[in-house]
Parts: structure tokens; C-alpha cells; sequence
């Protein structure tokens, strides 16, 4: 009977083959290993996060003990900590002013080739802003003031000088803790523990960024039109990774209106205050739901430059289309924001 019932199953059913076997080992190995990265280039962000509440004076109110971490969890994500406090200070100050803001939008929509139109050319400069992207910024002050002196970075700033040679030299000793780490365990070790996690942290670095300071309807102002309000209020909420995001990377995303009208609250009391500012602010209040990756494209896609003249502008795509204009309705929660 029970080779009767063998017989109605292929025979091919019965094969073995160490090739297939071995995939299905290798895709569970690349998961594991797929998810460590995940998850500690998170942790790592956090670190990211928390020396930027160390450079609000959120982390605790002893000024010293706020700069001492502050410098040593920057730096561990080679960041260069009261440089970064210099160009931080200055977003916060100038956040929504077209010209005054640190990242400004760009104001100029210049004649592009017809490659430049392509889906592939707009992934290729995706991968590179959130790969690069960030390191760029901090090296050769890309994306930053274009009217700052030509040659200026995070390393090189003459404001606060001692400050910035400070921050300079934790780099320096941070580089040689590489250098030393890579002779004892080798380069392998050292990318695959270090150097992952952190690409993977300029990413999240990268992405939350844009996504709370960019949008089709978050307005630019100029002159008059301009004030420390309205530029804070030209930010978006988002449920960045859900509560990957409230954990790791402590509400950066979920509650980053209330972080910038009020950036001396600490991170931990900022969901309550968000609540609060919901129900004041009301439709002046922004935040979106959408899927954080498809947001991620849909705005690289709609946002690529500003007017240069005009007291109220807004993003517009590479048609020259701007969606405020197109839709007039403003609700509290949009899709793409």
C-alpha cells in the first residue's frame, strides 16, 4: 500500500540537490544579516539623535555635561559637533526663508537633457542624496548656503573657531580608533561593523530630513511674507518606520513641527506637546501618513525647484507645475504632503 501511494508522487519530488538547499541556507544568513544592519544603523541614528538634543541643551540642563556627550556621539558618527551646532542653529533660525535657510530649495530650474527626465537617471540621484548625500554636505558644504566663502565645510568654519578645532580633533582621534580597529580586525570586520550600519545611517539621516522639510505644499518666504513662525510651521510630521521610528529614533520624525517652534522641549516630552499644538494649530498643522519610501520618490520626483521671485512659493515639479497652485484645498493631512 505504501508503495502505491509512493508511486503517485514524482519521482522528481524525491531529489536532493545541495545547490537549492544552500540558496535557502544563504537567503536566511543574508536576512539575519540583512536585519543586524537594519537595526543598528537605527541604533546608530539614535546615537545621531541624541547629540542633537545634546547641541539643543535637551539632554540635560548642565551645559557642559549636554556638549562632553554630545561631541562623543557625534563624532562616533563623524559628524563634527559644534560645527554641526553652527549650520544647525542656523536651519532652526532660517527654516522656510528662501534665502536664509541652511538648506535652501533650489531657485533656479536650469535646461536638463532628456536622460535627466528618466526614471533610471532620477534612482541613480536618489541612491546618491541618500548614500552621499549627507557626508557632502558635512565635507564640501553641499546643498548648504551657496553664499558662504567658497571652500567652507564643517571642518573649516571660522565662526567659533576654537569650538570647530575642538571638533576637528575628536574627528581626527575617531579616524585613527578606525585605523587601528582595521590593523587588529582587518578591513572586512571593519566595514561589515562599522562601515554598513553607518552608510545606513547617513540614509535614515538623508531621508528624514528631506522628507520633513520638503513637499508641494510646504511653503518659501521672503521678506515680510517671513517670520521664526511661519518657517516653523513649513514642516511635516510623518510616522517614520512607526514605532521603529518613536523608539530609535526618538519622535526626530513623528513630532518634528513641535521640535521646531519649540526646540528646547526634550524629545521625550514632545509627542504630548505635538497633541497640544494639533489641536491649536489645526489645519495649519501638517502631517501625512503616506508610506515614508513612496513619499521619499514621489517628492524627489514633484519638489525640484522654487521661484526665485515671489513673497509665497512653492515647490515646483520638472513640468514647472506646483501642486498649491493646481489644488487649492488645504486639509491638515495630505498624501506626499
Amino acid at each position: 500500500m505504501s508503495w502505491k501511494i509512493r508511486k503517485c508522487i514524482p519521482a522528481r519530488c524525491f531529489g536532493k540537490s545541495t545547490i537549492r538547499s544552500s540558496f535557502y541556507l544563504l537567503r536566511h544568513l543574508l536576512v539575519a544579516i540583512s536585519l543586524i544592519w537594519w537595526f543598528q544603523s537605527l541604533v546608530w541614528t539614535g546615537f545621531w539623535i541624541l547629540g542633537h538634543e545634546c547641541l539643543h541643551r535637551t539632554f540635560s540642563p548642565n551645559t557642559l555635561l549636554s556638549d562632553c556627550i554630545g561631541l562623543i556621539l557625534h563624532t562616533f558618527c563623524w559628524t563634527p559637533y559644534f560645527s554641526h551646532q553652527i549650520s544647525h542653529n542656523r536651519h532652526h533660525s532660517g527654516r522656510g526663508h528662501a534665502e536664509r535657510e541652511e538648506l535652501p530649495a533650489s531657485l533656479e530650474h536650469e535646461h536638463t537633457s532628456y536622460f535627466e527626465h528618466t526614471p533610471i537617471h532620477d534612482l541613480w540621484m536618489l541612491f546618491l542624496q541618500q548614500t552621499v548625500g549627507y557626508p557632502s554636505y558635512i565635507l564640501l558644504n553641499y546643498t548648504s548656503q551657496p553664499t558662504l566663502p567658497p571652500g567652507t565645510s564643517h571642518v573649516n568654519r571660522m565662526h567659533r573657531f576654537n569650538a570647530v578645532v575642538i571638533s576637528d580633533l575628536a574627528i581626527l582621534i575617531m579616524a585613527y580608533l578606525v585605523y587601528k580597529s582595521v590593523r587588529i580586525f582587518g578591513v572586512l570586520a571593519v566595514i561589515k561593523y562599522y562601515g554598513i550600519p553607518w552608510i545606513g545611517l547617513n540614509h535614515w539621516l538623508a531621508m528624514a530630513t528631506y522628507l520633513q522639510h520638503t513637499g508641494p505644499r510646504l511653503p518659501w518666504y521672503r521678506g515680510k511674507a517671513w517670520n521664526l513662525q511661519r518657517g516653523a510651521l513649513s514642516t511635516v510630521d510623518r510616522p517614520f518606520l512607526g514605532w521603529q521610528g518613536r523608539f530609535f529614533l526618538f519622535n526626530i520624525s513623528h513630532c518634528h513641527v513641535a521640535h521646531h517652534l519649540f526646540p528646547q522641549i526634550p524629545w521625550y516630552n514632545l509627542p504630548e506637546a505635538t497633541e497640544h499644538l494639533k489641536e491649536f494649530l489645526g489645519p495649519h498643522y501638517l502631517y501625512s501618513d503616506e508610506p515614508i519610501f513612496m513619499s521619499l520618490w514621489k517628492i524627489y520626483n514633484g519638489c525640484q525647484f522654487v521661484d526665485g521671485e515671489g513673497d509665497v512659493v512653492f515647490y515646483r515639479n520638472k513640468k514647472g507645475e506646483t501642486v498649491e497652485m493646481l489644488q487649492t484645498d488645504t486639509t491638515h493631512a495630505y498624501d506626499g504632503c
